[in-house]
């Protein structure tokens, strides 16, 4: 087994494409459910419809869904490196502050895709970031929504539902609203993870405390070997208060590129190949 969720098991296996042998991940429902129920099934293929669109280098690439009988199975590709926050929780000696800039780029370009697709991901964290062969994709597309051209947000309708806390936007906390924005927000958070080793946000607070302090304005401090540029960016694109105030992944991601490609001089990456 390589992980579990709420949804179940994801597991190692081999996917025979054209005669060829694929490693791949399969997300299987959980084992001790006789039949699903028809809004488990419903989800998966839900999750299936949004991830069949996409084909990027940052984004994990989709095979199929099996639901025609138990158990349902999402099959998709195989990440050799596994989530990020667990890679950098387990990695944190190794990787460099060059390789957290770079983590930081992939991730933005799997989430500028995914915006230029007209999906809001809703639950962007490193937990949903796999690695493979060095490069960061996004993956999990549970909680996404596909909007038409005509929508620009999507609002909760089951305000009773478990949200990942640590990792909203304080209108969503407030109006249960998403946005591209909200997204955004959220990859400020990823960007303190990449630069924290994996750790969990908001540390030594309870979420209660979480959601009270964020909508009242409070942010965590940025971690002390981040550099200059992407303290700006997690602080001045992703973390204002206002949605409006916000940069857009495509403003974030041309920012990372033009730092890392030598095209601008930022302050604080001097020590580029330092190990952090």
């Amino acid at each position: 087994m390589l992980g579990e969720g709420a949804f179940g098991g994801v597991y190692r296996a081999t996917f025979y494409v054209k005669g060829e042998r694929k490693p791949v991940a399969v997300k299987v429902n959980k084992g001790n459910e006789k039949i699903s129920t028809r809004n488990m099934i419903e989800d998966v293929c839900k999750e299936a419809r949004i991830m069949r669109q996409y084909q990027h280098p940052n984004v994990v690439y989709f095979y199929g869904v099996c639901v025609e009988k138990e158990p349902i199975m999402l099959v998709m590709e195989l990440a050799n490196q596994g989530a990020l926050d667990s890679f950098l929780k387990n990695e944190k000696n190794s990787v460099t502050l060059r390789d957290k800039l770079k983590y930081s780029l992939d991730a933005s370009k799997g989430l500028e895709y995914l915006h230029q697709h007209g999906c809001i991901h809703r639950d962007v964290a490193a937990r949903n970031f796999l690695m493979h062969k060095s490069v960061v994709k996004i993956t999990d597309f549970g909680l996404s929504k596909q909007l038409s051209d005509l929508a620009h947000k999507y609002k909760l309708k089951d305000i009773q539902a478990k949200l990942p806390i640590r990792w909203l936007a304080p209108e969503v906390m407030v109006t249960a609203t998403y946005t591209f924005k909200s997204d955004v927000y959220s990859f400020g958070i990823l960007l303190w993870e990449i630069f924290m080793d994996g750790a969990s946000p908001y540390p030594g607070m309870k979420l209660a405390e979480v959601r009270v302090k964020v909508k009242s304005g409070y942010r965590m401090d940025a971690p002390d070997r981040m550099p200059t540029f992407a303290r700006n960016i997690m602080i001045n694109q992703c973390w204002p208060q206002a949605p409006e105030d916000r940069g857009n992944m495509t403003e974030i991601r041309s920012s990372m590129e033009s730092v890392l490609d030598g095209k601008v001089t930022a302050m604080g990456v001097r020590s580029m190949y330092m190990k952090t």
